[in-house]
């Protein structure tokens, strides 16, 4: 077994949470990339601001400020959001979120959360 690092043939508490922090972890990943393959729609490796404006149509939202959201994601200024971008908004996201849900008592949605014209 994989998990059981020290070869005694039983897996201890130890590397059990070593283990299960892993596959958290690649999990966490894998649902990052699915999440950015859903709005990359030509498999590009960036996001344009073609690909959020259908994805924004796609779920009823309008009204919102793509340049401005892709503005500050964008770290390069190439005008995208390539797959790195994407992941740090998403970890800065989760935290600002968290944040906001402990001052408020509540989670914002993903329509609260986009910039609005």
């Amino acid at each position: 077994m994989q998990a059981d690092v020290d070869n005694s043939g039983t897996i201890d508490y130890g590397e059990f949470i070593a283990a299960t922090l892993h596959l958290n972890k690649i999990e966490r990943e894998d649902h990052l990339f699915a999440a950015f393959s859903y709005f990359d729609k030509d498999g590009s490796g960036y996001i344009t601001q073609d690909e959020l404006q259908q994805a924004c149509e796609e779920f009823g939202i309008e009204n919102v400020c793509l340049e401005d959201m892709i503005q500050e994601v964008d770290q390069n200024n190439d005008g995208c959001i390539d797959y790195n971008e994407f992941v740090a908004m998403m970890q800065k996201g989760n935290v600002d979120l968290g944040k906001k849900r402990l001052q408020n008592g509540f989670s914002p949605g993903f329509r609260e959360a986009l910039p609005v014209c």
